[in-house]
């Protein structure tokens, strides 16, 4: 049990030895690349998050017209009874 820990020991050493010598193999952005890059995913999630707002808008918008639509289809308050009956609630 003792060799085993050892074992352990000196792989996790070993482990953060060759962590520390990858990270010294990095090249790492100066800061106008930095700037650069950051610049482009801020946009990027910007557009990103304009186009789910456009399509959530008009989607909700559409599928309220189209449920109020098919309801106000032959008299409104029959069909809306007819829904409540079945377990559809308006």
């Amino acid at each position: 049990m003792a060799a085993q820990t050892d074992v352990q020991k000196k792989s996790g050493k070993s482990f953060f030895k060759g962590v520390r010598a990858e990270l010294k193999k990095v090249t790492w952005p100066n800061r106008d690349e930095l700037l650069s890059y950051t610049t482009v995913v801020l946009v990027i999630c910007g557009l990103m998050t304009a186009g789910l707002w456009v399509v959530m808008r008009y989607s909700t918008t559409f599928l309220n017209w189209s449920c109020n639509s098919r309801i106000n289809i032959g008299g409104g308050r029959i069909n809306r009874q007819l829904m409540r009956e079945a377990g559809i609630y308006v």
